[in-house]
């Protein structure tokens, strides 16, 4: 898998590939140049991603985020994203610099798209899934785009002269909502973006709590959300193992059973991935027999991955596993990816606990009384009269 923008700008593709390697790529700053978002192609639900038969039920426009978050996306451009990303704030805690409040302000009718759409149920994106390697997830990166609008507008109205609390409080519960939808897709870099993104949602409302803030309707509608990710598997890491990772595995080895892919190029695409030191082990697959067994040998990693990732003592079994795929059990294949396992186990882990931390520290704060009231919400004129 990989994330790509098109625009007429150049594009700056970052490569994912259907397995731990992609982990690699999660702590990796959101691209600073993004070209223009292409219109989404949203896919009809399927009932198994590799199957691509229909589900009765197809996209509704009306309950599927995805859509808002788009049309969110295509008011922007390259310019004012870049001119919006150079400046945020990186806490809530600082006043923003006028530069940041005058981006927020310039995209203050895309933050509003964002917080409606984030207010729907269970997002898909569109995943491409029967194309393998080659699909696309070009909303990860616009999704670390929009926490960082958010947390800007957020940081605006908090610090404005005439503070607007239930503003800052919404684009937090926004964000929240935003990193579930970031995990539809079933693929471990799209939950390493939801981690990502619900640990920033996470330190924006232990701000604003800590800055006495925080609203009780945002107090309330952010223990919410937060309560929702501490649901099992909520960021979709098993899920990934479990859905979208094994379709890739599937789709690898049809490919090159069906002599559709190259079984040296699938390699030289690997070497790109992976370090040096794995060059020369991945060069002894090299036939389509060796790359189809050695692909076969993968799902049993899956399946052992599966089984230890809920468990309590899950990241210590990933381990285990670790070292079993660094002694060849699984197969070279494998042997690629092993050691990111254990990063990918501690990004949940690490989410999780400041998840909890977090629902802690606002379970114990009590909204003051005197906070500013909430600004009256605009008329649909007065809002057509700002468009124009």
């Amino acid at each position: 898998m990989r994330t790509v923008h098109r625009s007429v700008a150049k594009p700056r593709p970052v490569p994912l590939f259907p397995s731990f390697g992609l982990v690699l790529l999660l702590v990796s700053p959101m691209l600073a140049n993004q070209p223009t978002p292409a219109p989404p192609v949203l896919a009809v639900p399927t009932d198994s991603a590799s199957s691509g038969k229909p589900s009765p039920a197809a996209i509704s426009e009306s309950s599927n985020p995805a859509l808002g978050y788009w049309r969110a996306w295509s008011m922007t451009d390259a310019v004012r994203r870049e001119a919006l990303t150079s400046v945020a704030p990186a806490s809530l805690k600082e006043p923003p610099q006028e530069k940041a409040v005058n981006a927020a302000a310039d995209l203050a009718e895309v933050a509003d798209m964002l917080i409606r759409a984030s207010r729907k149920p269970d997002a898909d994106w569109g995943v491409e899934y029967t194309r393998g390697v080659a699909a696309l997830l070009p909303e990860l990166g616009l999704i670390r785009f929009s926490t960082r609008l958010l947390r800007t507008t957020a940081a605006a109205a908090l610090h404005d002269p005439k503070p607007d609390v239930r503003r800052a409080g919404e684009c937090t519960v926004a964000t929240l909502r935003m990193a579930r939808h970031a995990a539809a897709p079933k693929l471990l870099i799209a939950s390493l973006v939801s981690a990502a993104v619900a640990s920033a949602a996470c330190e924006d409302a232990s701000s604003l709590a800590a800055l006495n803030r925080l609203d009780q309707t945002s107090r309330d509608e952010i223990l919410v959300e937060l309560r929702a990710l501490q649901a099992p598997d909520a960021l979709k890491f098993r899920a990934a193992i479990t859905g979208g990772e094994r379709d890739l595995l599937r789709w690898m080895t049809d490919a090159v059973q069906a002599e559709r892919a190259d079984p040296k190029g699938v390699m030289l695409a690997l070497g790109t991935l992976t370090s040096a030191k794995n060059a020369a082990p991945l060069s002894k697959v090299l036939s389509t027999e060796a790359l189809a067994s050695d692909l076969k040998k993968q799902t049993l990693l899956f399946d052992a991955l599966a089984d230890a990732w809920p468990v309590g003592d899950g990241a210590a079994r990933l381990e285990a596993i670790e070292k079993r795929t660094a002694a060849g059990e699984f197969g070279i294949f494998a042997n690629a990816f092993g050691p990111a396992v254990s990063r990918a186990k501690a990004s949940e882990l690490k989410a999780l606990a400041t998840i909890a931390q977090t629902i802690k520290t606002l379970e114990s704060y009590t909204p003051p009384k005197d906070l500013p009231p909430p600004r009256p919400a605009k008329s649909l004129l007065e809002e057509l009269g700002t468009a124009r």
